[in-house]
Formats: structure tokens, C-alpha cells, sequence
């Protein structure tokens, strides 16, 4: 077992063979020898084909996985291993990745290698996060059910193996990873109401709590969102960025998008480009995303405010630039925010939207959710090295203010 597995992992197997229940001690050895030197780990079978994958193959009855080499360890002893790194991960906290770090991994065998060393950690420390909330967390169904899907997305990331000819196993276990972590934003709604409900926090300390989750899945999000653009699981191309994005053809993307989705014939939404054709390196499903978010506010303000006061339905939007900055304005006669409010629009969970409008605007995105689309746009814009910021005039509309630096002058980083 020294020769073929190292050195670094015998304080580790002398410890299981020591203690039936790892104790504190046996764990810290344990999870630095598995950071040292990581097993491959090969299912019984067929690895491919293994979507939702290595965890429903384990739990499936199989006692046993088996090490290159062919030595076996026991389901249980493997629970253990995997059970001792959460634990060191957990503790060590993660780095923090510059936009650039990631857009310069653009093979799929160099993000391979890079998310498998950035992700566990993210989600170690988030699991962490999650069991010390409150001492009954498992009786909150949401954050029971948030834990399950990132344990098995940790558990899954540890156990595939990245050192094969093909990376069809890891590229299922990403394609899995996205679709189960696509609805966790509207799930966090859910958990600070009910947190809020039961008297466990005040809306400042759910907000920071929240913030510190989101701030932390941005990580997951883009490196996962560049590893399946770059394995051409979408559309050909070189990933997330695109050298020749034309600002105003994704603004107006955005704006058909909200007409044919959410019904909203009576508003008139105009677009205009202030110079003929803006092109800089961006990511337009991103900037899709923000202005789409920021559309519906407008809509929403339009809405309500038209019904009282017959004012006109009208949304402005400009684009503009620079040789540095790009400029995206939105205008709208909505009657604005009250003065008190200017600062809460800003928290997570905190909304003017009635809920029959929510429920009617209901679109799964990285940046969607009652009550999340705002802070979570500012997050993002704030990443991408922009600024976001708002100018109301009380009972007659709102301005927003969309600044965003283009990618080569960008000093972004994600949590």
C-alpha cells in the first residue's frame, strides 16, 4: 500500500486500522494525506453513462469501490475518508478566482483539473455554513434539502477521475451538478422567510448570510457555465466570452425576450444605440441575464404605477461606450422608490413586487428569484468589474445606471 499509494497517505490507513470512530486527530491526518495525494477512484462497471452518476451507484448496494491498482476499500471506510477531507476542506477555507485565472483555462482537461481542486472546498465550506445556521437545521426543509445537493455534488467531484483518456465521466458529473444546482436560488428565498418567521434572525443578518452563499456560488457558476462552452456541449465556440459582443443586440435580445415571456403588449420598450456598432469582450449571456432582470423591475414599476394614474407605459433603454466602458441606461415612468426604501432594494428577500406578479415573472436564471434579482445583479455586475446604480425620483420613475468595463481592463474576482 506505501509503494503504490505514497506516503502521505499512511498516516491516514494507519489511523482507520487504529479506530473504528475517527476522532478529531485521525481526521487531520486522514485529509492531509487524501489532499496530498487524491486516489483514483474506478466504479464497478461502466463509468460512463453515469448520470446522476457515482452517488447512485454507491448507494446502490455495491460494497465496495475499487483504487487503481486493485485495492478495494470498503463502502463504509470510504464514507469515512470522504467524510475526514469535508472536514479539512471545510476548515481551510477557499481562494478567491480573478475572472482572467479562469477564462485562461481554455482546454476542457485544464478546467477539469481546475475544478476539481477550486469546487469541493466551495462546497465544503457552504455545507459548513449551512450545519451551523442554527443548531435544528435539518427541521428547515429547505436547508436540508440545499445540504443534500451540494453533499452529493461534493461527493461526486471527489470520486470521478480526471486522469483518463476521456472526460465523458467528469463531463456528466458537471451536467448534473448544473441542472441540480438551477433551482438552489429560489430555495433560498424560502429559507430566510421561514428563518425570518421562526425569530432565528433579523433581515440584516439574512441578508449577510445570504450574500456569503451567493458570493461563493458565483465560483461554481462560471466554472462550470465556461467547462460546458468549452466542451461544445451548447454551441461551438472558445467559452464564456465573446471578443465581438454587440452590447445592443444583446440588450435587444433581452427586451424581445421579456415581450414574448411575460406578456406585456401595452408597455412600449424602445432601444437606443448611441453608436452605430459597439463591440467588446464580454460575456453576453451574462449581460443577457442582468438586463433581462432589470427589465422586469421596470415592467413591474410601469405595471402597477399605469393602473393607478393612467401615466404612459414607456421603457427607455440606451447603450453607449467608450473605449474603456460600455454605458447601459434604463429609464422608466413607474413612480420610483420611496426615499426609505432606496437602501433595502438592495437586501436579499426584500421586494415591492405583489406575489400574483412574482409567480407570473417566474424564470429560472443564475440571477433569478423573488426578492434576489436585484442584489444578485449587482453581485454579478460588481464581479464582472461594473458598477450598478440607481437614481429615483419619487413618483415619477427611475433611472438605472449599468457601467461595465470591458473584459481586458476588468480586475473582477469571484469568490
Amino acid at each position: 500500500l506505501k509503494a503504490m499509494l505514497g506516503e502521505a497517505w499512511m498516516p491516514a490507513l494507519r489511523g482507520l486500522c487504529r479506530r473504528h470512530v475517527l476522532g478529531r486527530r485521525c481526521q487531520a491526518r486522514m485529509a492531509a494525506g487524501i489532499q496530498a495525494v487524491r486516489p483514483r477512484v474506478e466504479l464497478p462497471g461502466d463509468a460512463r453513462g453515469w448520470v446522476p452518476g457515482l452517488s447512485s451507484s454507491l448507494r446502490s448496494g455495491r460494497s465496495h469501490a475499487r483504487f487503481t491498482g486493485n485495492v478495494a476499500i470498503s463502502q463504509r471506510r470510504l464514507d469515512e475518508f470522504l467524510e475526514a477531507e469535508f472536514a479539512y476542506l471545510s476548515s481551510c477555507g477557499y481562494s478567491t478566482i480573478k475572472l482572467e485565472h479562469i477564462l485562461a483555462h481554455s482546454t476542457t482537461r485544464e478546467l477539469a483539473i481546475l475544478i476539481q481542486k477550486e469546487l469541493p472546498a466551495r462546497f465544503a465550506t457552504r455545507l459548513r455554513q449551512i450545519e451551523s445556521t442554527i443548531p435544528e437545521w435539518r427541521e428547515l426543509a429547505g436547508l436540508a434539502r440545499v445540504h443534500d445537493i451540494l453533499k452529493v455534488s461534493f461527493r461526486n467531484l471527489r470520486l470521478v477521475n480526471v486522469d483518463t483518456d476521456s472526460l465523458d465521466a467528469f463531463t456528466d458529473v458537471i451536467v448534473d451538478l448544473r441542472k441540480r444546482h438551477k433551482g438552489i436560488i429560489a430555495i433560498f428565498w424560502e429559507i430566510g422567510r421561514e428563518l425570518k418567521r421562526r425569530g432565528h434572525w433579523n433581515d440584516q443578518e439574512i441578508h449577510h448570510w445570504i450574500h456569503q452563499f451567493m458570493n461563493s456560488r458565483m465560483g461554481t457558476e462560471m466554472l462550470t457555465a465556461h467547462y460546458v462552452l468549452v466542451a461544445g456541449l451548447k454551441k461551438p465556440g472558445t467559452g464564456l466570452v465573446d471578443t465581438r459582443c454587440n452590447p445592443a443586440t444583446v440588450v435587444q435580445s433581452a427586451i424581445e425576450h421579456v415581450r414574448e415571456n411575460f406578456g406585456v403588449p401595452d408597455i412600449n420598450i424602445t432601444l437606443q444605440a448611441q453608436q452605430g456598432d459597439i463591440e467588446f469582450s464580454f460575456i453576453p449571456s451574462y449581460l443577457f441575464w442582468i438586463t433581462e432582470e432589470l427589465l422586469k423591475n421596470s415592467i413591474v414599476a410601469t405595471m402597477m404605477h399605469g393602473e393607478k394614474t393612467n401615466s404612459k407605459k414607456d421603457i427607455k433603454v440606451i447603450v453607449c461606450a467608450d473605449s474603456h466602458h460600455v454605458g447601459i441606461q434604463i429609464s422608466d415612468k413607474g413612480g420610483g422608490i420611496p426615499i426609505d426604501l432606496t437602501e433595502r432594494i438592495w437586501e436579499y428577500l426584500f421586494s415591492t413586487t405583489p406575489h400574483e406578479m412574482q409567480s407570473h415573472f417566474r424564470e429560472e436564471t443564475p440571477l433569478s428569484g423573488p426578492g434576489m434579482g436585484l442584489p444578485l445583479c449587482r453581485l454579478y455586475v460588481q464581479y464582472l468589474g461594473g458598477s450598478l446604480n440607481l437614481m429615483s425620483m419619487p413618483g415619477i420613475g427611475l433611472d438605472v445606471y449599468l457601467v461595465l468595463n470591458r473584459i481586458e481592463s476588468g480586475q473582477g474576482k469571484v469568490g
